[in-house]
């Protein structure tokens, strides 16, 4: 149980810190989207070279370097004009047409409202950063 003298001081520790680990947090998601670009175009100067220079693979002390042909996708232009044999239909719950029906005290079998779990709401203060 907390001891409620110190209550006022405990809630601002743990304040601070979550702000200290949304702040090293946004810090890491900013310097990992950095690092993956970085990896990419790494990787697209090693297959340029490579295609540039006519060799298919090459082995490195680190790595075994290989030009690897693109896959083959199907691409569709007009689904509309595919015939039937070539389609599919994806059945999934209208859960709007469920709630709204639920709202007004319908029944419908295999479905149910059901409040999830409580959580914090936290509005930053702006000169917080």
């Amino acid at each position: 149980m907390t001891d409620l003298n110190n209550w006022d001081v405990a809630l601002d520790d743990m304040v601070r810190r979550l702000d200290e680990i949304e702040r090293r947090e946004n810090e890491l998601k900013n310097e990992l989207k950095a690092v993956t670009e970085q990896k990419a175009t790494e990787r697209g100067n090693i297959l340029a070279h490579l295609q540039e220079a006519g060799v298919p693979s090459q082995d490195h002390e680190l790595a075994t370097l290989s030009v690897k042909r693109g896959s083959m996708s199907v691409q569709v232009a007009a689904p509309d004009a595919l015939p039937p044999k070539y389609t599919r239909t994806k059945v999934e719950p209208d859960k709007k047409k469920i709630s709204d029906a639920l709202k007004e005290g319908l029944s419908v079998l295999g479905a149910s409202f059901e409040r999830g779990p409580d959580s914090i709401a936290i509005k930053w203060r702006k000169d917080n950063g």
